[in-house]
């Protein structure tokens, strides 16, 4: 029941994450449900341009969390 209230839940954060090792970035929803956390991938950048994945990822979560 946990998990399908988290995919419901209308506060949860959208958090944009880089890893700086092959210059991916994406963007991750994470929600707190009775103390467990659940985190569900959202979309990865995986362009060669580690700066352009890093905006985009950015800015998606930005537009996402004004919801």
């Amino acid at each position: 029941n946990r998990h399908f209230a988290a995919t419901l839940h209308p506060r949860a954060t959208y958090i944009a994450t880089t890893n700086e090792t092959c210059g991916f970035a994406y963007v991750t929803r994470e929600v707190t449900i009775d103390g467990h956390n659940f985190t569900t991938l959202i979309k990865v950048f995986t362009d060669e341009d580690p700066d352009f994945n890093r905006r985009e990822a950015e800015d998606l979560a930005k537009h996402l969390n004004e919801k």
